[in-house]
């Protein structure tokens, strides 16, 4: 009973730790049975689940097994309330390497919906009708399904297409696949699960993609659209304004050609072009040459002043 209760007490634990495990079973070389189920009431005197007690029989003189292990499809568990549970499980064989012998077998059931959780996350798509995910095995038997109906059948049964692995095809090269469910063209692709013989199937509504891609297509098109015009108004808006500045220059010329040389252009500072870089030089130059204009007319004034001064010198 101590040793009973011990086994007991450490698949409590391991089922306290890790929540996705919902029963245990292990089978001793004289066939003795320990089994902890979390859906039924904590007991040293737990049964062993009936779905146990069959993957047993059905693999006890199977050598094959022993060692590497199997995996079995999902299968209805129970129901409690108004959940129904769905568990697949795996079965291996104990092995005492100090003994070099086996010891016994243990079996370990999973609750399908950590699969299908993971699954549902990676959907692109809230809503199966656009695109949902499923798993089947090396056999083609589902494991995990957003449909608990389906649950350990056949792929084939259900679907009209066959995995790539049953269907001889390479695991490295799985191309997506146009397949048609319900009169609706789908998408299907396949990828193997790295150190498995299990495979994760994405099915994609083609219409849910094609009006995607057009909703994409709408989006660029307005975008380049947007921009086309803001382009365009922005070469309009430079192009305006060199044009006003090429004409503030010309009329200022102009005005210089017919005498008015205090004529300027004052572009402001914050204009940095090469036309208002050529409007400034000329202000610059238009400066300058009055400066000039105004040193000969002072150079004249005194000139003339010095000559009156010596003509009155002269009278004196």
């Amino acid at each position: 009973n101590k040793a009973k209760q011990y086994i007991k007490n450490e698949m409590r634990n391991l089922c306290t730790y890790t929540p996705e495990v919902r029963c245990f079973t292990i089978m001793t070389d004289d066939y003795v049975l320990f089994s902890y189920d979390r859906l039924e009431i904590d007991s040293i005197y737990q049964n062993t689940p009936a779905l146990h007690k069959r993957y047993l029989n059905e693999t006890i003189h199977d050598v094959q097994y022993w060692k590497k292990g199997i995996w079995f499809p999902t299968e209805f568990y129970d129901r409690q309330g108004s959940q129904d549970f769905y568990l697949y499980t795996y079965e291996r064989q104990i092995y005492d390497w100090y003994e070099n012998d086996i010891i016994g077998t243990i079996l370990i059931s999973f609750d399908e919906n950590v699969l299908s959780d993971i699954c549902r996350g990676a959907q692109i798509s809230d809503y199966v009708e656009n695109n949902y995910l499923f798993i089947v095995d090396g056999d083609g038997h589902i494991i995990s399904h957003y449909n608990k109906q389906i649950l350990g059948k056949k792929i084939g049964d259900i679907y009209n297409w066959k995995i790539a692995e049953e269907a001889g095809e390479s695991s490295g090269m799985n191309y997506p696949k146009e397949v048609y469910l319900d009169g609706k063209k789908k998408i299907v692709k396949e990828e193997s699960i790295p150190g498995t013989d299990w495979w994760i199937i994405s099915v994609l509504d083609y219409d849910y993609i094609t009006q995607s891609l057009t909703d994409i297509r709408k989006f660029l098109i307005a975008i380049n659209m947007f921009l086309g015009v803001s382009v365009i108004m922005a070469i309009s808006f430079v192009s305006r304004k060199m044009t006003m500045s090429v004409k503030q220059i010309v009329t200022t010329m102009s005005n210089v050609q017919e005498g008015d040389l205090s004529s300027r252009i004052n572009f402001s500072k914050e204009d940095r072009n090469e036309i208002t870089l050529i409007g400034k030089h000329f202000d610059r130059m238009m400066k300058t040459i009055n400066r000039q204009i105004e040193e000969i007319k002072e150079a004249g004034r005194k000139e003339k002043e010095a000559e009156i001064r010596a003509l009155e010198a002269q009278i004196n």
